[in-house]
C-alpha cells in the first residue's frame, strides 16, 4: 500500500514538472515570437550594386546565424543611379533609427555623413577611409563608422603591371578617369606611378558628365591605344556595357576592378571583390549588434585579391594569357 502511494506521487511530480516544462517553452516561444529582428539599413547608389553589396552582406549575416525576417529586416534604399537622391534616402534612413546603417560606397558614405548621425555605420566598401576622413585610423576608427576598405584605389598600379603581364606588348594604354571623384583621381595617380616603372605612356580622358563618359569611350575606340584601364568610378562603370563591347570590336585588352565587369566582357578584373568585401563587412554589424563600438573594431582590408580572366575575350581579341597569369587567376569566363 504504501509503495503504491509513493508511486502516485512520484507520477503526479513527474506529470506536475512535464506541465510546468511545456508552460516554461511556450512562454520562451511566445517571448521569441515578439522579439523584434534587428534593423539593417543599406544604402545603395544603383541596382549594380544589389546583387554585390546588398546580397553579400546578407549572406555573410546569414553565415553568422542571422536569418533574414527573423533575427534581421534588411531595408533596402536605392538611388537607382541619381547620385542627387543619396542626401534624402540618407535622411530617411537616419530619421527611421536602425541598428546599423550600411552605405555600399564613397558616394553613399558621404551622404551618411552628411547628416552628421551618431548611429552606428558600417560601410560595404571605401577606398581611402582615411584619406577621406571617414575614420582617424585603420585601427581605432575613433568615431561611429567603421567597416572594409577595398584597397581598390591603391591596386591600380598593380593592375596595370598585370595587363602588362598577360600583354607584354602593349605600349600605349587609355585610362578613363572623373577628377571629380578622388578617389578616381588618385587612382589615376598610382597607375600614372606603375606607368612610369613599366615604361608606358598613359593617354588619359577626362570626363564629368555621363555624355563625356560616351565621348571618351568613342576617343579610345578611334585613338593610338592599345589597351585600357578602368579606375574606379560609378559614372563611368555605369557605362560599362559599352566600354565591354568598344573593346571587344576593336580588340583592346582591359582590365577592371571587379569580377562582376569580367563577365560583362572585359579582359580581366583585380580587386577584393564587391560581393566578399560585403560579405566581410557582416562581422563588423555581428559586433556592433553584440554591443561593440564601432570606434573600436578595426577597419579591414580584403581577405584577399583576385584576378579573373575571361577566356572568351581573350580568344576574341587575340591574347593568348601567359600560363602565370592562368596560374595566378582565382576564376575564369568562357
Amino acid at each position: 500500500m504504501r509503495s503504491w502511494k509513493i508511486a502516485l506521487i512520484i507520477s503526479a511530480a513527474f506529470i506536475i514538472t512535464n506541465l510546468s516544462a511545456c508552460e516554461q517553452a511556450e512562454r520562451d516561444s511566445e517571448a521569441k515570437k515578439t522579439e523584434k529582428p534587428y534593423k539593417v539599413a543599406i544604402l545603395l547608389v544603383s541596382d549594380m550594386y544589389l546583387p554585390l553589396s546588398a546580397e553579400g552582406l546578407k549572406q555573410g549575416m546569414l553565415e553568422l546565424g542571422y536569418r533574414e525576417g527573423t533575427d534581421v529586416e534588411y531595408i533596402i534604399y536605392n538611388a537607382e543611379g541619381d547620385t542627387a537622391k543619396l542626401p534624402l534616402l540618407a535622411r530617411k534612413i537616419v530619421d527611421s533609427s536602425p541598428d546599423v546603417i550600411c552605405p555600399s560606397i564613397i558616394p553613399a558614405i558621404n551622404a551618411v555623413r552628411k547628416t552628421a548621425t551618431d548611429l552606428p555605420v558600417v560601410f560595404l566598401e571605401s577606398m581611402y577611409p582615411v584619406e577621406f576622413g571617414v575614420v582617424k585610423s585603420l585601427t581605432r576608427p575613433g568615431a561611429n563608422y567603421t567597416g572594409v576598405s577595398n584597397m581598390t584605389g591603391p591596386m591600380s598600379g598593380k593592375r596595370l603591371e598585370l595587363l602588362k603581364e598577360m600583354v607584354p606588348d602593349i605600349k600605349r594604354v587609355a585610362v578613363i578617369c572623373n577628377p571629380d571623384n578622388r578617389v578616381s583621381k588618385l587612382s589615376l595617380g598610382e597607375t600614372k606611378k606603375a606607368a612610369f616603372r613599366l615604361g608606358l605612356e598613359l593617354e588619359v580622358y577626362l570626363v564629368y558628365k555621363h555624355e563625356e563618359v560616351d565621348e571618351a569611350i568613342a576617343r579610345v575606340a578611334s585613338g593610338t591605344a592599345d589597351a585600357l584601364v578602368l579606375n574606379p568610378d560609378f559614372m563611368i562603370f555605369s557605362r560599362l556595357d559599352k566600354i565591354a563591347a568598344m573593346a571587344l570590336r576593336k580588340k583592346i585588352p582591359t582590365i577592371g576592378i571587379d569580377q562582376t565587369q569580367v563577365k560583362t566582357g572585359i579582359l580581366a578584373s583585380y580587386g577584393g571583390g564587391l560581393k566578399e568585401i560585403a560579405r566581410q563587412a557582416a562581422r563588423h554589424v555581428d559586433k556592433i549588434l553584440k554591443g561593440h563600438s564601432p570606434a573600436e573594431i578595426p577597419v579591414e582590408p580584403p581577405r584577399r585579391y583576385k584576378l579573373y580572366v575571361n577566356m572568351k575575350t581573350a580568344e576574341a581579341i587575340g591574347v593568348k594569357l601567359p600560363e602565370e597569369i592562368l596560374h595566378q587567376a582565382a576564376g575564369y569566363y568562357r
